[in-house]
This record gives C-alpha cells, sequence and structure tokens, in this order.
C-alpha cells in the first residue's frame, strides 16, 4: 500500500507507493479552498508510475488512495486534469468513476496548454457522494 507523507503545505498530500526503498510511483492530493478559484475542492495531481511498474495496478491503487482519502473529508468530487492523448491514464481514471467535463472557468488555461506544451489537457470528474 502507498505510504502518506505530508508535504509542509497542510492541504497538500504525497502518497508514494514503494517496494523497500525503490519508489514505483507517487500522486498529490490537494485542497483547494474557494480562493483558489477555478480549482476549488480536491484534485489529483501529479500521478506518476515509474516505467517498468506501469500496468500492475500501482497507479490505480494510488488513485484509489486518493479516492478514500477525499471521501471522509467531505469531498463532493474529485477532479484532475489529464492531457487528451494520454490514453492509458484516461482509461484508468474511467475505470475508476471519472468522467470528462468542461469547466467553463478552466478553459483559457486550458487552451494555453497547447501553446505551452503542445497538446491540450482535459478536465475529469468523480462524483464522491
Amino acid at each position: 500500500m502507498p505510504a502518506s507523507e505530508r508535504n509542509a503545505n497542510p492541504n497538500l498530500t504525497n502518497y508514494v507507493a514503494r517496494r523497500g526503498e525503490e519508489v514505483l510511483g507517487l500522486v498529490r492530493l490537494m485542497r483547494h479552498p474557494e480562493t483558489d478559484f477555478p480549482h476549488t475542492g480536491h484534485w489529483l495531481y501529479s500521478l506518476t508510475v515509474r516505467t517498468r511498474y506501469r500496468g500492475i495496478g500501482v497507479g490505480e491503487a494510488l488513485t484509489r488512495r486518493v479516492i478514500d482519502q477525499s471521501r471522509p473529508e467531505g469531498a463532493s468530487e474529485l477532479c484532475l486534469c489529464v492531457f487528451e492523448n494520454n490514453s492509458p491514464a484516461i482509461a484508468l481514471y474511467r475505470k475508476l468513476g471519472f468522467e470528462r467535463v468542461v469547466l467553463p472557468a478552466l478553459a483559457a488555461e486550458l487552451a494555453a496548454d497547447v501553446q505551452e506544451y503542445g497538446r491540450r489537457r482535459v478536465t475529469l470528474r468523480k462524483p464522491l457522494g
């Protein structure tokens, strides 16, 4: 199971999957206050699994850990952004109940990704209620 490591920011929790001392992957749960509009509420960030450990459930376990932590904190939903051409990640998120949504308040930020990264991110949301 992933180990939780707290950061200096009390709204951020990093979860790290390890085998012994070796890091297999990580994910971040960020709790944004209303003042962080349009990124308010619980957001999953930075899911990363080392290449050789992909496809064996590490990403799923990390994502489930973020979901499981968000529910008792009273989150009604969990959101994330992912590059639209990242098919493996999108398949994982859909498997876990995330659906693509359009958040108009993020439109300019997501459009700017094309200039910066050469590809666009999309927003996914999972109701937790």
